[in-house]
């Protein structure tokens, strides 16, 4: 009995040490198949696919912006099937040069090192607001905005003179109501004032008295540009579309990210005048039959100096405009005057379209 109990046990040791050597060789062969692949160089090749110089580049390529370059797109001149008849007491012929007044020296900026002093920021969530004064003959005017009922308690007045833009004025990002009256002997600046609910009207309702347009509803966003604008014919019915009017508009605040490169837009602020069509000085056209108060798409141009050619489809040239575009800015060319007052002709304005204080 003991005897057969020793095989016994002789047998299941033996048993035992097989499966064993068995298992064994299979676990290595596994652990050894998993280091190569670990350490495949192939492997590691397909990794550093992954940050390839040239996905890089279409991800810059991704954020590239992209303009209207089409004319054709920015306003269609055959939209316009009277713009003879707007404007046939005006049909000037000659050539007349014309400095644009530029918001901020631009002239040398530099590699887009700007060497300027941004303005300290005010506390609270605030957008920037610019007034523009492009209404000939009315004197100085006096911007007034104040904060529409309901929203937080803001209020600004800037005196503007005739042909310029006030610099960017920082104030509360909600919804204001614009009035803009003449500004008599006051002088020309900005005051902001401390908050409060006094003097809170509704754009919607009547026009104060001695106002020169009907009241602007006007938002300022937060961190962005808004830049309201007077610009008409004073000969014109208050009100009227061809009379003095006040409008607003956002600004192009878009970087090119290019410091070879800029960007302008182009409106037609030219009251009681035709469509107009903008060229570059080499013939590179710019805006086709430019509605009355309707900005066209942003093109992109090299920075630097900046010459262009304003003409009526049918009367010909009215003017050449020069200026300086900021290396990778946005910029708003307004084209103003009144078509009515054929002694005083057609201007330009260029204004760069980052307020001072996100340069």
């Amino acid at each position: 009995m003991m005897l057969r109990r020793a095989a016994l046990l002789v047998v299941l040791a033996a048993a035992a040490c097989a499966r064993r050597d068995a298992a064994a060789p299979l676990a290595r062969d596994t652990d050894a198949g998993d280091v190569a692949v670990t350490d495949d160089t192939t492997d590691g090749r397909d990794l550093n696919d992954i940050n390839d110089a040239s996905d890089e580049r279409d991800v810059t390529d991704v954020n590239d912006i992209t303009v209207a370059n089409d004319a054709s797109d920015i306003n269609d001149a055959s939209d316009v099937t009277d713009a003879s008849d707007i404007n046939d007491v005006n049909d000037v012929t000659v050539d007349v040069t014309v400095d644009v007044t530029v918001a901020r020296d631009a002239t040398d900026a530099g590699a887009c090192a700007f060497d300027v002093v941004r303005p300290p920021r005010s506390p609270g969530p605030n957008g920037f607001v610019r007034f523009i004064h492009l209404a000939r003959g009315v004197g100085p005017v006096r911007f007034v905005a104040r904060n529409q009922p309901l929203y937080s308690p803001a209020h600004a007045e800037v005196v503007v003179p005739e042909g310029v833009s006030s610099a960017h004025v920082e104030l509360l990002a909600v919804s204001y109501t614009v009035q803009a009256y003449p500004a008599g002997d006051a002088g020309v600046g900005a005051m902001v004032f401390a908050p409060d609910d006094a003097g809170t009207t509704s754009c919607r309702g009547a026009p104060s008295p001695g106002a020169l347009t009907p009241p602007l509803c006007a938002d300022i966003y937060l961190e962005a540009g808004c830049t309201v604008v007077i610009a008409g014919s004073r000969g014109e019915p208050f009100g009227s579309p061809a009379g003095l009017q006040l409008w607003s508009l956002s600004d192009i605040a878009a970087r090119t990210g290019d410091c070879d490169q800029s960007a302008a837009r182009i409106v037609n602020a030219y009251g009681s005048g035709p469509p107009l069509d903008v060229d570059l000085d080499d013939g590179t056209p710019l805006a086709r039959g430019a509605l009355f108060r309707e900005p066209t798409g942003s093109r992109r141009l090299r920075a630097g100096a900046l010459r262009v050619t304003v003409r009526d489809a049918d009367a010909g040239a009215l003017a050449t405009i020069t200026g300086a575009l900021t290396p990778s800015h946005g910029h708003t060319l307004f084209l103003w005057g009144d078509a009515r007052d054929t002694a005083t002709g057609l201007d330009g304005l260029l204004v760069d379209d980052i307020p001072l204080a996100l340069w």
